[in-house]
């Protein structure tokens, strides 16, 4: 008898051991926006049939994200009556909100720093200038300014949906091998253009970008992605995210 109990209690045991490296395995392999999106349970509802993914970005969920955020942004925008007038007061407080509903941890007060308002100013929260800017007041790097450029430049060469993926995988690739790049500055470049190719789908299927149209609504997937660029660097993977779908929300909100 005492045999038997010993052999299942070893089981038991050799069982919970298992599920424990299981649980560390992942944590160890995948990314804090992996987690997260596996966390939300929105991995079949978000991966769009429209995007092409890039097996080599390890930042994927970045875009996965970035759409669930759009999504539910709209519901916050009306909620603290945005729509009443451009108050940076309250788009942080939408952004906070925001991250407390997709259960991400950001850093009280960063988003103050980002220039939301540009947004609102034909082209200027993407302009060289405002890029040369970020660095100077330390919102972004000398070299993802640089990747920025090459991301903008690309997207605003491209007619349809598929070119434009297409491109930004190229230039992911590019970026991956680019020594040059901390691992940092790839993880935010990366997932800034993992974030471009989800939105260039999402607000595509919404009716804001239409390429057929002197690509009518492209500047919405570089004010993503440049929202991602600023808010990772000055808050982290999720203040990326954060600062991406404000950003898109407030770029949709401009063009319609």
């Amino acid at each position: 008898m005492k045999k038997t109990v010993i052999i299942l209690m070893s089981i038991f045991l050799f069982s919970i051991g298992c599920e424990k490296e299981s649980i560390k395995s992942d944590k160890e392999t995948l990314s804090e926006l992996d987690l997260k999106v596996k966390e939300l349970g929105i991995e079949d509802e978000y991966t769009l049939e429209a995007i092409i993914n890039n097996p080599n970005n390890s930042f994927e969920a970045a875009g996965i994200l970035h759409n669930y955020g759009c999504d539910i942004i709209n519901e916050k925008m009306e909620k603290y009556n945005f729509k009443s007038g451009f108050d940076k007061e309250v788009i942080c407080e939408i952004g906070y909100d925001l991250a407390k509903t997709m259960n991400m941890e950001i850093p009280n007060g960063f988003l103050k720093k980002i220039p939301f308002e540009k947004i609102l100013s034909k082209n200027s929260f993407i302009s060289d200038e405002s890029l040369d800017q970020y660095v100077k007041e330390g919102l972004i790097t000398e070299n993802l300014k640089k990747c920025s450029i090459k991301l903008r430049e690309s997207i605003l060469q491209c007619f349809t949906l598929n070119e434009i993926q297409n491109k930004v995988i190229l230039l992911e690739n590019e970026f991956l091998t680019d020594d040059s790049l901390s691992e940092l500055e790839k993880e935010i470049i990366l997932s800034a253009c993992a974030v471009a190719r989800y939105s260039c789908a999402y607000w595509t299927s919404e009716g804001v970008i239409d390429t057929s149209s002197k690509g009518r609504g492209l500047m919405v997937v570089i004010t993503d992605a440049f929202g991602f660029v600023i808010g990772g660097t000055t808050g982290g993977i999720f203040g990326g995210g954060v600062g991406a779908v404000i950003a898109s929300a407030l770029a949709a909100e401009a063009t319609e």
